[in-house]
């Protein structure tokens, strides 16, 4: 234990620093480098809290959200008062959990450091398990990742002081001592320099009108934290417009003035090279099939893609098999040909998707958790409105995506999904069951009870009523 300067000898274990804390009424707040780790950890601290504190109807939200494999180990931690907090849940389970833990009906919390930089969820006591994350390789966290998460270590208003451990080996106390609770946090690192972030600034510049030509590109950058800590040079900026140009984004003449395409991209937040991909691949086809606009949004850089798994062998085959339905299909010896299949794995998540096979399934079959399949639904979301939008501009025509991946259906069920209460399993529901649009269920109004439930099917008539007024 560190306080007032000096190192004190702590004579317990890991399980009993965490009971001190929960018996006297109190919450700890635990970080785990990994989501395996986070909810492993819970499930076995659960036997603590539970002496302690109960959640049962937590646990039925819970499950509302989804009752997939790992939500069903959040809900039984719950139930005893612990919980796991990671990236993988949904965003309306972690704000139950985040809930819980404020209000007290979680006593104890593992979670991963993604909740330290963007929570604002104090405890009593923090416990930081690993100074070590693997990404590829192990690593030790940075100093400021370590202040991120000892900084939520009292409650304001209600501790005088709150107590952050670190859990390390006797090799890494020094470091830990030195770096860690006496260090400053590393310089902050300007990003603009990048080369996407590059273009795509100065191509917003061009188009709202604050910069016509280098010099004026140059005026802004320079007062940038960027500046301050770098170089930006001439020939950077140069280039970065000449791929522009380039790309037909803007035109350079007495000076640089942005084109349709330019002020189209500029409009919709994209990277620029995205919407050079969407549009060069437009003019290549007359139209595009569904798995197709899929695929063009999944080459993309804005889209995350999915990592390939040892028994992936599946996704090789199949993008062979599909591979006229393709935007392109490079040869197995290109250096693209990797990434190419991670492309074609994600494509397929979103077809699974918006064809209305299971959520759980999904998240089997491609190794991801819930809350990473939703992630990847808004990207692309975002990402086919913006296909949409600039295959309109040039006249051309593709699918129309947004709202099925947005929802997650098959387009017979659009107009049942657009009221709040009903979602995708619900509206399949109704659908099978003969009513297929909004005037039907006004129709067959005790025939929707039966099928969605008294509670839900009142919510979705008294909808329908404020729509008609």
């Amino acid at each position: 234990i560190y306080r007032n300067g000096k190192v004190y000898r702590a004579k317990k274990n890991f399980e009993e620093i965490v009971e001190e804390c929960v018996s006297e009424g109190n919450g700890v707040l635990i970080f785990e480098s990994t989501r395996k780790s986070a909810e492993s950890l819970a499930e076995k601290l659960s036997k603590i809290s539970a002496k302690y504190c109960r959640g049962k109807e937590l646990a039925e939200e819970i499950l509302a959200e989804n009752d997939g494999e790992m939500s069903k180990r959040l809900a039984e931690c719950i139930k005893r008062g612990s919980a796991f907090h990671h990236a993988g849940l949904l965003s309306g389970q972690r704000r139950i959990v985040e809930e819980a833990f404020r209000n007290g009906d979680v006593k104890i919390l593992v979670a991963t450091p993604t909740l330290a930089a963007g929570v604002n969820l104090p405890a009593k006591r923090v416990i930081i398990k690993s100074i070590y994350r693997y990404d590829g390789y192990s690593r030790r966290i940075k100093v400021s990742e370590f202040k991120q998460m000892a900084g939520r270590a009292g409650r304001p208003g209600l501790d005088e002081i709150g107590e952050a451990i670190v859990v390390t080996s006797k090799k890494d106390r020094d470091f830990v001592l030195q770096s860690y609770i006496e260090g400053e946090p590393e310089r902050i690192i300007s990003k603009l320099g990048v080369e996407s972030k590059l273009r795509f600034h100065c191509l917003s510049l061009i188009c709202d009108g604050f910069a016509t030509d280098i010099k004026s590109l140059k005026e802004f950058f320079d007062s940038t934290l960027f500046a301050r800590q770098s170089d930006i040079h001439d020939f950077e900026l140069e280039r970065a417009i000449k791929q522009l140009e380039n790309w037909e984004m803007v035109e350079i003449r007495n000076k640089i003035v942005p084109k349709k395409l330019g002020v189209i991209v500029s409009k919709l937040y994209i990277d620029p090279l995205t919407g050079f991909i969407i549009y060069d691949t437009i003019r290549k086809f007359e139209s595009l099939s569904e798995l197709s606009a899929l695929h063009l949004i999944c080459r993309t850089p804005d889209m995350e893609k999915l990592n390939l798994r040892r028994d992936d062998d599946w996704v090789e085959d199949l993008a062979f098999k599909i591979r006229k339905d393709l935007t392109y299909y490079p040869s197995e010896n290109s250096i693209d040909y990797d990434w190419f299949l991670l492309e074609v794995k994600t494509a397929m998540c979103l077809r699974d998707w918006i064809n209305e096979v299971d959520e759980n399934e999904i998240c089997e079959k491609f190794s991801i958790a819930p809350g990473d399949l939703r992630r990847l639904v808004e990207t692309a979301e975002w990402l086919s409105h913006a296909l949409s939008r600039i295959a309109g501009e040039f006249g051309k025509s593709v699918p129309k995506l947004e709202t099925r991946i947005r929802y997650g259906v098959k387009e017979e069920l659009l107009d049942l999904v657009s009221l709040r209460n009903i979602g995708r399993v619900r509206a399949r529901k109704l659908y099978n069951a003969g009513i297929r649009s909004k005037e039907d269920i006004i129709a067959n109004k005790s025939k929707i009870k039966r099928i969605l439930g008294q509670k839900i099917a009142e919510k979705v008539l008294r909808e329908l009523d404020s729509l008609k007024s």
